[in-house]
């Protein structure tokens, strides 16, 4: 990065220089030129030139993030066919779960049980290669612990070592999230928003993608908590 009063004092010595040697010299592209104005110390023909060579590069890289999105697209449908082979009559939420992994967010399903979300979960794990799925079953007596994992004595070696929980995976299933406690509950929040765990004031980060599929009960059934607003903005 060039700042501006060194390209004017390049200009002021260098009046006739050409542009292939002010970008040489000052070691920057034409088109980062353009974000000086430069009017008074260049004439209108060196100006001409930098918007040239800039519109080239500009329609360079439009164009390769075209192809870019050309070819994640066909990646997106192949994988989106190959979920709807086995989840059927569920396009909508199949397409949307595809965006949220892609955007690199998670997931809130509300429904009763019984309509193939970890089916869902399981069938994206084995989509994207070498990614693993694991489920929670949320109940009103779990604990923290037995969502990120806790330390245990080792009564052969006396050692402690830790014992990673099933949050350690790339497909996490939170089936019935709100069956939980909030204090549970809240134990998703920093892998989620951070993707790491801490254990025992040890960090243990988690490999991409990570997406957490939560599903939720309606709110009129028995057993449920309320959903904290952070855990539903995450």
């Amino acid at each position: 990065m060039v700042d501006r009063r060194r390209i004017e004092e390049y200009l002021e010595e260098n009046p006739d220089a050409s542009l292939d040697e002010i970008t040489s010299e000052l070691q920057v592209p034409a088109g980062e030129l353009l974000k000086y104005d430069l009017d008074e110390k260049a004439d209108f023909s060196w100006n001409e030139t930098v918007s040239e060579e800039a519109d080239f590069e500009s329609e360079h890289a439009y164009r390769e993030f075209e192809r870019r999105v050309e070819s994640h697209s066909e990646d997106f449908q192949g994988l989106k066919d190959g979920m709807k082979d086995v989840i059927i009559g569920q396009e909508d939420v199949v397409e949307k779960i595809l965006l949220s992994v892609i955007c690199d967010g998670h997931i809130l399903l509300e429904g009763v049980p019984g309509l193939g979300k970890s089916l869902l979960v399981e069938s994206l794990s084995r989509s994207v290669a070498d990614a693993e799925s694991n489920r929670i079953q949320f109940v009103p007596d779990m604990l923290p612990s037995d969502v990120l994992g806790q330390r245990i004595y080792n009564q052969k070696t006396g050692d402690f070592r830790i014992n990673k929980g099933p949050v350690f995976t790339n497909f996490l299933l939170a089936d019935e999230i709100n069956r939980a406690p909030p204090k549970t509950q809240a134990a998703l929040m920093e892998v989620m928003q951070e993707k790491k765990v801490s254990i025992e004031e040890k960090d243990f980060n988690i490999e991409s993608p990570y997406v957490v599929l939560a599903t939720q009960n309606p709110v009129e059934q028995k057993g449920t908590y309320p959903l904290p607003e952070a855990i539903i903005d995450r």
